[in-house]
């Protein structure tokens, strides 16, 4: 359909019989082979919007006819038709109180009957229901849903005809999603702390993710697209990172130094694999939060020292996400290596149960400086469909304890390569239900420590909801997690 044949198959002054095809070509097919042959007509634009298959017989009959009447061609009698699957003529709904909730108006029986008839679609009208069936024509292949027909008469009606309000016509029912109410709280926690909102290009170039230290053949397996606008508009985004690093250079660039952005959008890769019944697909999407932050920690005030962004604003940002989504027992620690743009000895890994939830950290040096970026920049990442799984449907409140809390500390001698969310999690895991807090208060390196130990200091806070802990209940406790921490993690407890 309008790509067209070579000179053996074209007509010419010493031509003498010609066969005339009319046909119906599928919509898809005549947009790629017109893209990879690079040929272009009026009839491969026409085809690729569809037309009317019904109307096959009646193109040959009137070619035929104009080149007997113009050519002085003489047309010999006889049709071969091949229609195998003829097209069936869908049949839609359309209701009486639909067309008054979305237009605001009520439209008269006769007059929305009258409307369908104009325009060709036999309506059939049931007084009882309230509503009309209508058989679609097959050159009418836009009209689809009932929406389409509430857009028709609303036309055909007159758009100056429906009177401007501000009210409802009606009850609206409205629901959202599981997914979509965790995005709308993550939304409001956001721009209550100060980040905007952003919203990048889903389609981006390999050199892209060459400047993130990603290989778009590698960790990144992005998916390529096959007939792109351009290469650097050639693959689907893997990351949200490079449009938000963009976003960030522009502002700094125009003098917005502190810069707090977020998105939370779908990425997506290319597992490989097949395309069968049964198989994984191979094209997959998540839904992810990413942020990024760069510029002074805290607005400038006379009574304190401005200072930038670190890790710890990072991780920050993270914990109040989560405390806002009521997830409790996050776990941070190492997973494997950071990603290959972050800075590896600032960047920390958050786990439930096992999933990876995201990491946050800080950008390496040089490529931010790629960037244009001469301040640190955190970035921190959510996969928001991990995160989802592990929310309660409901939240329980508990009444604050009316019994006092005690506090006791702990002195710590670490050896080398241990990390304090290790020994958290540990304390925690033999503590019971009674600790409420750890505080780290105290954090020294040097000498005469060995290279590598650091020496920590940790209050722990315990309180019960029924009672006042008794000084053997918490020296129970101690003991078990002073117990925990010397045979399974090798730290020296000062004071034991």
């Amino acid at each position: 359909g309008g790509v067209m044949g070579g000179l053996d198959s074209g007509v010419t002054e010493s031509t003498g019989a010609v066969l005339v095809e009319s046909a119906y070509f599928d919509p898809s097919r005549v947009r790629k082979a017109a893209n990879s042959l690079k040929i272009a007509s009026e009839s491969s634009y026409r085809f690729e919007r569809g037309v009317d298959p019904e109307r096959v017989p009646d193109a040959a009959a009137r070619t035929a006819w104009l080149i007997a009447e113009h050519a002085g061609g003489k047309v010999l009698p006889g049709i071969a038709d091949a229609y195998p699957a003829p097209v069936e003529k869908p049949e839609l709904r359309l209701r009486r109180e639909r067309i008054g909730l979305l237009l605001g108006i009520e439209i008269a029986d006769d007059d929305v009957t009258r409307i369908l008839d104009r325009l060709g679609l036999a309506p059939g009208y049931d007084a009882g229901a309230g509503e009309w069936r209508v058989a679609v024509p097959t050159h009418r292949h836009d009209l689809e849903r009932e929406i389409d027909l509430v857009e028709e008469v609303a036309r055909i009606y007159g758009y100056d005809r429906i009177p401007e309000s501000s009210a409802l016509a009606g009850r609206v029912p409205i629901g959202s999603s599981a997914m979509e109410g965790l995005i709308a709280t993550l939304e409001q926690q956001l721009a209550g702390i100060g980040f905007a909102g952003s919203s990048g290009n889903s389609f981006l170039g390999a050199s892209d993710l060459r400047a993130l230290r990603l290989d778009a053949e590698g960790e990144a397996n992005p998916i390529r697209i096959a007939n792109p606008i351009g290469e650097e508009q050639s693959l689907m985004r893997p990351s949200l990172l490079p449009s938000l690093m963009a976003a960030a250079r522009g502002n700094v660039a125009r003098g917005r130094s502190d810069v707090r952005l977020f998105e939370i959008g779908k990425v997506f890769e290319d597992r490989g694999g097949r395309h069968e019944r049964g198989a994984e697909s191979r094209y997959v999407e998540h839904e992810v939060l990413t942020l990024l932050a760069t510029g002074a920690a805290e607005p400038l005030h006379w009574g304190r020292e401005s200072r930038p962004v670190d890790f710890y604003d990072g991780r920050g940002i993270v914990d109040h996400l989560l405390r806002a989504v009521a997830l409790e027992g996050v776990f941070w620690g190492e997973d494997g290596a950071a990603p290959p743009f972050m800075d590896q000895g600032r960047a920390a890994a958050f786990h439930h149960d096992g999933a990876r939830l995201g990491w946050v950290g800080l950008l390496d040096e040089k490529i931010a400086a790629a960037f244009d970026l001469s301040r640190p920049v955190i970035v921190a990442h959510l996969n928001l469909e991990e995160l989802l799984p592990l929310l309660a449907g409901e939240r329980h409140y508990q009444e604050p304890s009316r019994f006092p809390a005690s506090r006791r500390d702990l002195s710590l001698l670490m050896p080398p390569g241990l990390s304090f969310a290790r020994i958290e999690e540990r304390i925690r895991a033999v503590a019971k239900k009674n600790l409420r807090d750890i505080e780290v208060f105290d954090v020294y390196e040097g000498k005469p420590l060995a290279p590598g130990q650091k020496s920590l200091a940790l209050r722990l806070t315990y309180r019960a909801q029924d009672r006042t802990l008794t000084d053997d209940e918490m020296k129970k406790s101690q003991d078990r997690i002073i117990s925990t921490l010397q045979d399974e993690l090798d730290v020296v407890v000062r004071g034991a």
